[in-house]
């Protein structure tokens, strides 16, 4: 004869099991969900950029396009170019240009490091060939003049960089000030 505390027993470890497959399915789905949702916003404010100067790059070799960046948020931010950043070149149509696969580009020279609430230099470089009158300049402000007008004259769409790290979502624009 069947036993009716076996019966109340198996009816609940039957619910129970049934309970907790439902929750893992909840679950699972919730987080199937999660995946699907488009990603945050671009953060524009966590690191920001102003112009400081152009140069000439090392050994008269190209522009030297140096920004300041500010950290403003409450953790240290590092990011490596060849790994965590990907540079941009923003054109006056407002269109961005890569430079992707192309050596003799736009490169961030350095890895980037700026601790909470605090400011870092960056060096970009462009490969080009410089004229000789504005290498010989000895005035770092008359060298930067004539390179501004160099670059204005053989680059004119050139508005500036475009700073993606995709990994924090931070995006830093880097402006013409030149």
């Amino acid at each position: 004869m069947i036993n009716l505390m076996e019966i109340i027993k198996s009816i609940f470890y039957g619910a129970l099991f049934w309970l907790l497959v439902g929750v893992l399915i909840a679950i699972g789905f919730a987080l199937g969900l999660r995946s699907v949702r488009s990603p945050s916003k671009w953060n524009r404010e966590a690191i920001t950029a102003h112009f400081l100067r152009l140069d000439a790059g090392t050994q008269g070799h190209g522009l030297r396009f140096y920004y300041e960046l500010d950290n403003t948020t409450e953790k240290d931010y590092f990011a490596r170019p060849d790994h965590d950043l990907s540079l941009y070149l923003r054109l006056d149509s407002g269109a961005l240009a890569t430079c992707a696969m192309n050596e003799d580009c736009a490169k961030l020279l350095t890895a980037v490091r700026v601790p909470s609430q605090e400011h870092f230099e960056i060096a970009i470089d462009v490969p080009c060939n410089i004229p000789g009158q504005v290498l010989r300049e000895k005035s770092r402000e008359k060298r930067s003049a004539l390179l501004a007008n160099y670059l204005n004259r053989e680059l004119p769409h050139l508005k500036g960089f475009v700073i993606l790290d995709a990994t924090n979502r931070y995006e830093m624009l880097l402006s013409n000030g030149w």
